[in-house]
């Protein structure tokens, strides 16, 4: 991922495959320092899920809050991993429409 529109969708199905009862997924991330950059990196996220969906103990009264629904809901703070890989178009196999023939070094 290159921008927040790169990042967002990673990040929210992660959180989705793994957390229930999630209502709004916000990304705190301003790209600049691992703009495109390869490799394992981590982004701060704030989570609203439904307060149905918590246990008790996951909890405290002053967590509580409601949505534009007047669903009672919890803001909950993640750190979620994501690798941004780069492709070596000379070693796509053949037929690949990204590979192309590589420039012998000068």
């Amino acid at each position: 991922p290159r921008d927040l529109s790169g990042v967002l969708p990673v990040v929210v199905e992660r959180v989705n495959r793994v957390l229930d009862g999630v209502v709004d997924v916000e990304v705190e991330w301003d790209g600049g320092n691992l703009h495109g950059i390869v490799g394992d990196h981590i982004v701060k996220c704030r989570v609203t899920r439904l307060a149905s969906s918590l246990r008790d103990d996951d909890m405290g009264e002053e967590d509580l809050d409601t949505d534009e629904h007047g669903r009672p809901v919890v803001e909950q703070c993640f750190h979620i991993p994501f690798t941004i890989l780069d492709t070596n178009e000379c070693t796509l196999p053949v037929g690949h429409p990204m590979r192309h023939q590589c420039h012998e070094p000068a």
